[in-house]
């Protein structure tokens, strides 16, 4: 209704538009969507559905690929297109410790903006590394987005989780996350290759962990 206003609007101020305006003193306003996420739990829950041996071998790639994507903030495209050549390995240190670090460094496609994302032990362990290692190959053996949707739904059944699964909701949960674990906004705005915060600042879930949180501070 807003894109109409705005050209009913426009065809006022050219003279096309003779009638009445009939968005006169009707005000539009925008709703906040339902951002769905999934809680560490139900995280927890598909990790180990992936470990059950009763998971047929398609459901497991897929689940293997989204839960990634759950843990880096990645785009359906950009796992899609995520090679070997793309993760490094970097010396930070942490903590007053020097480590070495695996980290995502890639071009998203939806972008073009370059984005670095440090990968977590959950995720690399999610990594099947070839035994001739090829920097040119494809990370996961992803499906195209209709197999993928239809065997998310089934996954999501057999895990018990009442959500509909897709990789919005993977980039969602992992900015949930992190905001959960108090990481600051323009690192998770970084890491998901926003170019300002006020993007971000739309994954800014308050939590039911968070509002525990607070309130137990009154006991303190």
């Amino acid at each position: 209704m807003i894109f109409i206003k705005t050209f009913i609007n426009k065809a006022i101020e050219q003279g096309v538009f003779k009638g009445q305006n009939p968005f006169i003193n009707i005000p539009i306003s925008r709703e906040d969507g339902k951002r769905e996420y999934l809680t560490e739990n139900e995280v927890e829950r598909l990790e180990n559905l992936l470990k059950s041996p009763e998971i047929a071998k398609n459901k497991a790639n897929v689940l293997r690929y989204f839960i990634f994507c759950c843990y880096t903030g990645l785009r359906f495209k950009d796992i899609q297109l995520l090679k070997f050549k793309h993760i490094k390995t970097e010396s930070f240190t942490v903590n007053g410790e020097q480590k070495q670090v695996k980290i995502i460094d890639i071009e998203m496609h939806k972008t073009k903006k370059r984005v670095t994302v440090p990968i977590a032990e959950k995720a690399e362990k999610l990594i099947q590394y070839p035994e001739h290692f090829d920097k040119e190959k494809f990370v996961f053996d992803v499906m195209t987005s209709q197999p993928t949707n239809r065997y998310l739904k089934e996954i999501a059944e057999t895990a018990n989780i009442d959500k509909l699964l897709s990789f919005h909701v993977s980039r969602h949960t992992f900015a949930t996350m992190n905001f959960d674990n108090d990481v600051e906004l323009l690192t998770i705005s970084k890491m998901l290759g926003h170019t300002n915060t006020k993007t971000t600042q739309i994954y800014a879930k308050v939590t039911n962990k968070k509002k525990v949180e607070a309130i137990a501070k009154f006991d303190k």
